[in-house]
């Protein structure tokens, strides 16, 4: 269960950081910077790569 939450903390966290990083949520000192939004991307694939492997460990009850 913990490891569900932490994935959905680096999805979520990678997104806002990918849209800062690209432009599409302003107001603030980092928006569009490239290396923020490809920061953001690695950090989203993380969790996606976490919640899998916590989904995949929960299913077979391990």
């Amino acid at each position: 269960m913990i490891g569900l939450a932490a994935a959905l903390v680096l999805i979520v966290s990678g997104a806002l950081l990918t849209f800062r990083g690209l432009g599409w949520l302003g107001g603030s000192a980092v928006s569009e910077d490239g290396t923020l939004a490809t920061l953001g991307s690695i950090i989203a694939g993380l969790g996606v790569a976490l919640g899998y492997v916590s989904l995949r460990r929960r299913l077979r009850g391990t």
